[in-house]
């Protein structure tokens, strides 16, 4: 796909962080990247090309970060993310090719001084998020995650925090309450999906794809809700 010298090919140099979400959810240049013109050096395309060019960009708003005397402290990994992501070039695409769309740094930097206070609490929320996250693993015994228990988890928590601004003690009936809610509004997506692959609005392979998803999702929530009974 071509789109003003800008191509989103079948192996998008991408970064995503986990598969339960869109992917990819950024892109970055990586097709036929010179690395010398000389004899001795290659010219290579991947994503392999595209890692190396995504840390270096986290590198430089790191710094830019350490001049400008911002430090978000445990949440600066997701800070970064974050800024990759809402600074990124929109390349036209659909979001299931593009993600956010291509990264561009001086957005980034942009992004930074322009979203301060949105940031702050944003990481401000984010250990609020992880605190309950380690209430819901202690209230239901969990000592590993599965990527299916990871998204479970993830849902709790969204769904405990609703209107909540601070961390807050987590009991067995209000995960169970918020499982049961969860599954509920798991079995409405599949349905939906269903509605939409047979209005012809999503293709059959797109509607496999998401159906699986929530598939899981729903499976491990019914699993977890037993377990609690």
């Amino acid at each position: 796909m071509k789109e003003e010298g800008r191509v989103v090919d079948k192996f998008e140099g991408i970064v995503s962080a986990r598969s339960t979400t869109i992917d990819p959810e950024i892109l970055r240049n990586y097709l036929d990247l010179d690395l010398l013109v000389e004899p001795h050096y290659l010219s290579l395309q991947g994503t392999s090309m595209a890692t190396p060019h995504v840390a270096g960009a986290c590198a430089l708003i790191l710094q830019y970060m350490k001049e400008r005397g911002l430090d978000y402290g445990k949440q600066t990994p997701f800070i970064v993310k974050e800024v990759l992501i809402k600074s990124a070039v929109d390349l036209g695409y659909d979001k299931y090719s593009q993600g956010y769309g291509l990264i561009n740094i001086e957005n980034a930097f942009k992004y930074l001084d322009e979203e301060k206070e949105h940031l702050v609490a944003l990481a401000k929320r984010k250990t609020i998020e992880k605190e309950t996250k380690d209430e819901i693993l202690k209230t239901i015994g969990l000592t590993a995650l599965t990527t299916a228990t990871s998204a479970v988890v993830l849902a709790l928590v969204s769904e405990l925090l609703k209107g909540v601004k601070e961390k807050k003690t987590v009991s067995r009936e209000e995960v169970r309450k918020a499982l049961r809610l969860l599954i509920l509004e798991s079995a409405r997506k599949a349905r939906e999906l269903r509605e939409k692959y047979e209005k012809g609005e999503i293709s059959r392979e797109e509607y496999l794809k998401q159906l699986e998803q929530v598939q899981k999702l729903l499976d491990e929530a019914e699993k977890l809700l037993k377990d609690l009974e």
